[in-house]
């Protein structure tokens, strides 16, 4: 008797599961097509206002680093970012805005980043390779091409790679019964993007590094690379 018990408390656990499962997926669906209706329905209703502002009204402030020993030029009103990418291997000093998001909820970042190489970072190359094996990258097949590039009189390298942003979607959590184990995953929108390093060292021969990076919406970075452009090209170092 007991083992039929069981039997069919697995049973129903098992199928409360399959059905909390697909009721998680209609909802993400639907939140998805409700947003898309929003979207369009905003876009034709609302008045002609700036939904995405102009990169060209993008205004800059200077911000200094003392850890970082450099100044730059950077996008004044964006928000500030304090948990940098690779933070716990290494020493990290600069910073990290993010800036307009596009019509799908995706926003941009622009950072300027000084690693000290005193972590399980060994020098910039290391640091690239580390940055491309991002699980996020959607062109993982390709081959990326690296150019010379360079910044306040250090010749370093940029490349290029896309990638997508995962924004979360509105949603309905399904009916839950209680003593049933539930799964749930809240739906979520992929969003192309397309992502910008240029990477130089602080000193020749030695493991510390500078990474500057732009990450925006397909639809939102040839706008913008020029604001990522005016923030690479005011880079100045330190005067010792």
């Amino acid at each position: 008797m007991k083992k039929t018990v069981l039997v069919i408390i697995m049973v129903a656990t098992i199928a409360w599961s399959v059905r909390a499962a697909t009721e998680v997926e209609k909802t993400g669906k639907a939140a998805e097509a409700e947003t898309d209706v929003g979207l369009k329905t905003f876009a034709k209703d609302a008045p002609a206002v700036e939904l995405i502002p102009d990169p060209a009204k993008v205004t800059f402030e200077k911000f200094e680093s003392p850890e970082g020993k450099f100044s730059a030029s950077v996008p004044a009103g964006w928000d500030r970012i304090t948990s940098y990418p690779y933070k716990i291997d290494d020493k990290v000093n600069g910073i990290m805005l993010q800036g307009p998001e596009n019509m799908e909820g995706a926003p941009m970042t622009i950072s300027v980043l000084h690693y000290a190489g005193t972590g399980s970072i060994d020098g910039p190359q290391n640091y690239i390779r580390m940055v491309l094996s991002n699980p996020t990258r959607t062109d993982a097949d390709q081959e990326i091409k690296f150019t010379d590039f360079e910044v306040a009189g250090i010749k370093g390298t940029t490349f290029t790679f896309k990638k997508f942003h995962l924004v979360m979607l509105p949603f309905d959590a399904p009916p839950m019964k209680e003593g049933v184990m539930y799964e749930m995953a809240p739906p979520t929108r992929k969003v192309n993007m397309t992502v910008r390093y240029v990477v130089i060292r602080a000193k020749k021969g030695e493991p510390a590094f500078y990474s500057f990076s732009y990450e925006a919406p397909d639809d939102m970075y040839g706008d913008f690379s020029p604001v990522f452009d005016t923030v690479v090209n005011s880079f100045v170092l330190e005067k010792k």
